[in-house]
Order: structure tokens, then sequence, then C-alpha cells
């Protein structure tokens, strides 16, 4: 019983010493010295500088150059005529249903009233 007990001990004691020594060499990473602190400091500060310094006024400028390009090049292609209503619907082949010459939504109210009600007109 004695020897069991002292080998229980000794397996426990071992755990704790594997453990402690997982623990030392995570932790180490996180140990920081004043001088690698300092410079971490120094990067965030150089890399917010760059970004007041350097993207901001390039961002602004990209800004500028798309507006004024996006006028001047506006004031060289002027639209052209307005196209007539008539135009815009323009049909160059015939419609799948039906005769082929009314929209869908027309041939559906003809072809079925009950199912789809003609819309009610404002005048």
């Amino acid at each position: 019983a004695l020897m069991m007990q002292s080998l229980k001990l000794l397996t426990a004691a071992r755990l704790v010493r594997s453990a402690a020594a997982q623990q030392a060499r995570l932790s180490h990473h996180y140990i920081r010295t004043e001088a690698e602190v300092k410079s971490y400091e120094n990067t965030a500060k150089m890399w917010s500088a760059l970004t007041f310094v350097a993207a901001l006024p390039c961002l602004i400028f990209g800004l500028y150059n798309m507006e004024t390009r996006e006028h001047e090049f506006h004031e060289s292609h002027p639209d052209g005529p307005a196209l007539p209503n008539w135009e815009w619907n323009k049909i160059t082949k015939p419609f799948p249903w039906g005769d082929g010459k009314q929209p869908l939504f027309e041939y559906l109210f003809q072809k079925h009233p009950q199912v789809y009600p003609p819309p009610e007109s404002d005048e």
C-alpha cells in the first residue's frame, strides 16, 4: 500500500512539473522586454503617421481627380437627343405567347380575366 501511495505521489509530481514546464514554454511568448514594447509603440506610431500623412491625402487627391475628370468627360460628351417614348419600347421580334403582339400582362388580362382582373383606370 505504501508503494502504491508513493507511486501515485510521484506520478502527480511529474504531472505538476510537466504542466509547469508547459506553462513556462507558453508564457515566455508574452514576456516582453522594455525594448520590445518600445519598438512596438514606435511601429504603431509610424503606421498612424503614415495613415494621416500618406493615405488620407492620396484618398482626397483621388476623389478630386475623379470629380474633375468626370466633369470634363460630361462637358466633352454631351447627351444625345432625347428619345421619344415610343422608341424606348421598340419591339423587334414577336412575344412567345398569344399572337406575339401583346405584352405578357395584357395577354394574361385578356385570357384569364377572372384570375387577373384588369387594373382600375383613373379616368
